[in-house]
C-alpha cells in the first residue's frame, strides 16, 4: 500500500509543470511557428517588444467573435509599439488529426476579418503545450 502511494505522490510530483500556467511576471517561453506563405518564426525574434500573442483556430466560435477587437488593438496600439501576434492552432487542411479539428483555411479567415497584425500557424498544436493552455481563445502580454 505504501508503495502505491509513494508512486502516485511521485507522478503527481513529476507531472505538475504540465498543469501549471505560465505565471505572471516570467519570461515568455519561445517557440517556432510559420508565416501564412511558410516562413518559420520564432517569438524569440520579438524580445524586448511588449506582444500580445494570441492562440486561437477558425473553427472556434469566440476566436471568431473576438477577432476584430484585436484588429481594433492593434490599429489602436500597434503605432505605440504593441505587436499583435495571433497563433492558429488550426490542423493542416486534409490531413487527419484525431486529436485536433480540422482547419480551416486561415488566410481566407484574414482575408474575411481584414486583419492587419501577424498570423502565424502552428498546424501541431505544441504552442498549447509550451503555453499549458486550458481552451481557446488564450491570450499572454
Amino acid at each position: 500500500m505504501s508503495a502505491l502511494l509513494l508512486g502516485l505522490v511521485w507522478v503527481g510530483w513529476t507531472a505538475r509543470d504540465r498543469f501549471l500556467p505560465v505565471e505572471v511576471g516570467t519570461r515568455a517561453p519561445d517557440f517556432t511557428a510559420r508565416t501564412l506563405s511558410g516562413e518559420p518564426v520564432a517569438l524569440s525574434g520579438l524580445r524586448g517588444e511588449v506582444v500580445l500573442l494570441n492562440i486561437w483556430a477558425t473553427w472556434c466560435p469566440p476566436c471568431r467573435e473576438e477577432m476584430p477587437s484585436m484588429q481594433r488593438l492593434h490599429e489602436t496600439l500597434g503605432p505605440s509599439g504593441l505587436r499583435v501576434v495571433a497563433v492558429s492552432i488550426d490542423a493542416l487542411p486534409g490531413r487527419l488529426d484525431l486529436a485536433r479539428r480540422p482547419g480551416g483555411d486561415v488566410a481566407a479567415f484574414v482575408r474575411e476579418y481584414g486583419l492587419g497584425f501577424a498570423i502565424w500557424h502552428d498546424p501541431s498544436g505544441e504552442i498549447q503545450r509550451i503555453y499549458r493552455t486550458t481552451g481557446i481563445p488564450e491570450s499572454f502580454v
